[in-house]
């Protein structure tokens, strides 16, 4: 059962500047007069990052090709190298790209834009408001503990990463702190289940 989330993991939309688009519908608008040609690249079949591209794909109508690797780790060498056209990367594996300017951000995977890189809308911002990836920290219990205890622990943690050294730590490694009640953050959960649940059946996935 979800007792409290720490922090919300930074997840950005990045492409490679000899692409030649500098925006989310600049992507989106390569992508519909080359139907199948862009190359996105994601952490495996089933992943969050896959679902996010596939949403993307249904809701654009574009035809970007999923290619999946282990991890973000193999797949950005392959991006700077000119292999790929864009992926979704965390804050953490991107940052050295991004600020030496080797990657593009086009857009941000938050509710908020990230305060590192203010210039960056948000994927709502960007015209891709219906395309549900969070990805984050939290804190979960067996199922079956009491209330109390859940309460209690929920109290803990967000008093934890309020405290200043924590919360400048976390925005430090891409992971703003959100806190939220345990109510909130299972519905929240659950409402993106109820998504991502709809893009495995439709895609007839089997999750690695």
């Amino acid at each position: 059962m979800p007792v409290a989330p720490v922090g919300a993991l930074t997840v950005l939309l990045l492409t490679r500047p000899s692409l030649g688009v500098d925006s989310v519908q600049g992507l989106l608008a390569r992508a519909r007069a080359n139907p199948g040609t862009l190359n996105f690249a994601s952490i495996g079949v089933g992943s969050s990052f896959h679902l996010a591209l596939e949403q993307i794909n249904a809701a654009a109508g574009v035809s970007m090709t999923h290619i999946p690797f282990r991890g973000g780790g193999q797949a950005v060498p392959e991006l700077l190298a000119g292999r790929l056209d864009a992926m979704f990367a965390s804050w953490s594996l991107a940052q050295v790209h991004v600020l030496g300017g080797t990657l593009l951000p086009l857009a941000v995977a938050a509710p908020t834009r990230f305060a590192t890189l203010p210039d960056v809308p948000t994927l709502a911002e960007a015209g891709l408001g219906g395309v549900w990836l969070e990805e984050g920290l939290g804190v979960f219990a067996p199922a079956g503990t009491p209330q109390p205890i859940v309460a209690r622990l929920n109290e803990e943690i967000g008093r934890i990463i309020a405290e200043p050294a924590m919360r400048d730590w976390l925005v430090g490694q891409g992971v703003p702190a959100a806190p939220e009640t345990p109510e909130a953050f299972h519905a929240r959960l659950q409402s993106g289940v109820a998504v991502l649940r709809d893009v495995i059946r439709r895609l007839d996935l089997t999750l690695e």
